[in-house]
């Protein structure tokens, strides 16, 4: 095992810590990478807040979610239904629409309309995360054997800690 220094992306932060936190939650697969994952998820636990307490999140964002109900509201109103007025879902649980698609499609347009403005600054939001997560800071990190790896690792995990 040896601690070395790493780049990574803020998304790769991201996305490491939150399979790291899955793994500690289960039983181990081997000793060496169960240290490696508990003591890399400590070393990467506080960047791992800052990062998520920077990136946008629509389901915390109350004006958008206002949007989406809206928006779910539309299509219950306009979805196909049966002769007891159930509405009508495909094999996959989807509602259907075919009988009103044009004036859904209307009403659709006019609340997106009457919220471009919510939804550019939710563009902007999205965008300027993209741009966060791409960029990158150094981690000193473990590192393992690549026989330590368990089977089932992955991949991206093993080409970032394995020590070749």
């Amino acid at each position: 095992m040896e601690e070395k220094t790493i780049t990574l992306k803020n998304g790769q932060v991201k996305g490491i810590y939150e399979y790291f936190a899955r793994i500690l939650q289960k039983d181990g697969k081997n000793a060496v990478f169960s240290y490696m994952v508990y003591k890399n998820a400590e070393k990467l636990a506080e960047a791992y807040g800052k990062i998520v307490s920077k990136i946008y999140n629509e389901n915390t964002d109350v004006a958008f979610q206002e949007f989406k109900k809206k928006a779910s509201e539309l299509v219950i109103a306009y979805a196909d239904r049966d002769e007891q007025g159930n509405i009508k879902r495909d094999d996959n649980g989807q509602i259907l629409i075919t009988e009103q698609i044009a004036e859904l499609r209307e009403a659709d347009n006019k609340l997106a309309e009457e919220n471009k403005e919510l939804l550019e600054a939710r563009q902007t939001k999205i965008n300027e995360t993209m741009k966060y997560l791409e960029m990158t800071n150094e981690y000193s990190l473990l590192t393992i054997k690549l026989s330590d790896f368990p089977n089932d690792a992955a991949p991206v995990i093993v080409g970032i800690f394995a020590e070749v």
